[in-house]
């Protein structure tokens, strides 16, 4: 249910509200929110500027309150056995991830006047929207952070005020490299074409992990569109990783913010802070003809 943050300030019976409004009222609404003793999950990017996102912090600390960002696909089964896999040196030394999440929006009158495709300011383009998941989740997987960040917009083929795509080149603290290809303007002609293409590719010196439709919002349960898949190929054959302890994404995260507020072990948002600073370096670098911008 959607309803005003004056009326969930005054309700006693609310403990805790989710914020998934677009990006430029995040801040606005989440201050209100937890100056008025509410804990807080903000969908992602937590802010379009990092000043913003640290007066949250800021308030979050001050009021004693649990604030999270909602990066689900931390919570993805098939993601997690992939990070498993690497952390257990199954590729050997990774040396590359690739990433994509591309789809169409911004084809429709409707789509175009959205506020992800008609504001650039929302920072709701695919570097904001799609990208910030890549980053987070290439950080994840490579069990590393991101040191520098280089990006280049993708041609324009659709009318819409954001980025139609982009090309995110990132290097890793411990080496690796990656390549997020993110977009508004990609039609697979089917469903099932578009969920089995949104995943990656993890390249190490003793083989590959590929998987499909993890970079999403699916979770693996066999009800859902397609089925997810997690190979592993060592270069002279392909096993299929079997994946259990299936878990909706989303549930997860409010399930994990709700212990953090009953076990009074509080959430802060650094994550988020670090991921909105990828996002916003990705943009600067797109707007500097793809000079690298390193990560502080």
């Amino acid at each position: 249910m959607c309803i005003r943050d004056s009326e969930i300030i005054r309700d006693q019976k609310v403990d805790a509200a989710f914020i998934a409004t677009n990006n430029l009222t995040h801040t606005e609404i989440a201050l209100k929110l937890i100056h008025g003793g509410k804990h807080c999950i903000v969908e992602k990017p937590i802010a379009t500027s990092l000043d913003d996102a640290r007066a949250i912090y800021d308030a979050a600390k001050q009021s004693g309150v649990s604030v999270t960002i909602n990066h689900m696909m931390l919570q993805n089964a098939y993601n997690k056995k992939a990070a498993q896999l690497v952390t257990r040196g199954t590729l050997g030394d990774v040396k590359e991830i690739d990433l994509h999440i591309e789809f169409l929006l911004g084809a429709t009158e409707e789509d175009r006047t959205a506020w992800r495709c008609f504001n650039p300011d929302e920072r709701g383009g695919p570097v904001g929207d799609t990208g910030s998941h890549c980053l987070y989740m290439a950080e994840f997987l490579v069990g590393s952070p991101i040191t520098n960040v280089a990006c280049t917009f993708t041609p324009a083929t659709l009318p819409i005020n954001a980025e139609n795509g982009a090309y995110i080149r990132v290097e890793f603290e411990n080496g690796a490299r990656g390549v997020i290809n993110v977009s508004f303007n990609r039609d697979f002609g089917s469903e099932e074409a578009l969920l089995t293409y949104l995943g990656y590719e993890i390249y190490g010196t003793k083989g590959i992990i590929r998987v499909y439709g993890a970079l999403g919002q699916l979770s693996g349960h066999p009800d859902e569109p397609i089925p997810l898949r997690l190979l592993v190929d060592n270069f002279r054959q392909i096993r299929e990783e079997k994946v259990t302890d299936i878990t909706n994404i989303y549930r997860a995260v409010i399930e994990y913010h709700a212990q953090s507020i009953m076990n009074n072990t509080l959430l802060n948002v650094e994550e988020a802070i670090h991921n909105l600073q990828l996002v916003l370096a990705a943009y600067e670098s797109a707007q500097q003809q793809g000079t690298i911008q390193e990560i502080h």
